[in-house]
């Protein structure tokens, strides 16, 4: 006489992990509520500043090269690109605007 015994195993409804994601619920305590628009304030107003630097920095190169374009040195016989001595003749003078009225001015083959 064999005899099949089952068990019952029952399964009490719990929650499923799908479930359990939708329930959780974030709390904010009020006194961070405050924060958050202070911290996005301060990353724009970070972000303002550089870009006002920026533009500072752009302006001042603008600046320059409308200098440096009046200036002949680059146009010069003399001038050379040396970060020492650019300019042999008048080292005083090189890449000042007093080198616009440059004497020993005298101009490169093919350059005007």
């Amino acid at each position: 006489m064999n005899q099949e015994k089952a068990i019952i195993v029952e399964q009490t409804p719990s929650e499923s992990p799908q479930d359990s994601a939708s329930k959780t619920e974030i709390v904010i305590p009020s006194e961070s509520v405050f924060l958050i628009p202070l911290f996005f304030l301060l990353v724009f107003s970070i972000a303002f500043l550089k870009q006002t630097n920026f533009t500072q920095a752009l302006y001042q190169r603008i600046v320059n090269s409308k200098l440096y374009s009046r200036i002949p040195c680059f146009r010069c016989q003399f001038f050379k690109q040396n970060q020492y001595l650019q300019c042999a003749v008048q080292p005083s003078l090189v890449m000042t605007r007093s080198a616009s009225e440059c004497p020993d001015y005298l101009p490169q083959k093919g350059k005007k």
